[in-house]
């Protein structure tokens, strides 16, 4: 193992109360790395987040549920149960949580979170860009990653933070 991530090559983190799974890992190309997963919150399942410096480390500047600055945090709606399974780091650098939302009764849909370098959900919406000639775009957000067969998706912009 890799004794300059974490002294051993091992790190392990508790998100949430309980039962956390990671799903997805994206990098930075500074080294940071960005995992998403799943966390019980004790009654349901929410997304779980976590990022690290690239010597295994949390990044503190990524902000918890309760505002302190932890590394990491969980985010999900009420009463419902969300899973994540895949993730991008887009161009500008904002990590993305695609999975599903489930009502626990008889509706599942896709759930796609935004979230900003802090750790906050990012609330901006997307805006239609105009080009040159005044023409209306509605691809505001671009990404390149690659995947693996395990899930991994690597970030290939140029963003730097």
């Amino acid at each position: 193992m890799d004794a300059s991530f974490s002294d051993d090559g091992l790190v392990t983190t508790a998100v949430g109360l309980s039962d956390d799974y990671a799903k997805s890992v994206n990098y930075f190309p500074n080294g940071s790395l960005i995992v998403a997963g799943n966390s019980s919150n004790g009654s349901n399942s929410d997304f779980a987040l976590a990022l690290y410096h690239r010597d295994g480390s949390l990044d503190a500047r990524f902000t918890g549920d309760n505002g302190a600055a932890t590394g990491t945090r969980t985010a999900g709606l009420a009463e419902e149960v969300e899973l994540a399974y895949t993730s991008i780091i887009q161009a500008d650098g904002k990590p993305v949580f695609i999975g599903i939302k489930d009502d626990l009764i008889n509706d599942k849909d896709f759930l796609i979170m935004r979230f900003n370098i802090d750790g906050s959900l990012d609330t901006q919406r997307f805006s239609p860009k105009k080009d040159e000639n005044g023409s209306t775009s509605t691809a505001t957000n671009t990404a390149t990653s690659t995947s693996t067969s395990t899930g991994t998706n690597t970030d290939t912009g140029e963003t730097s933070y």
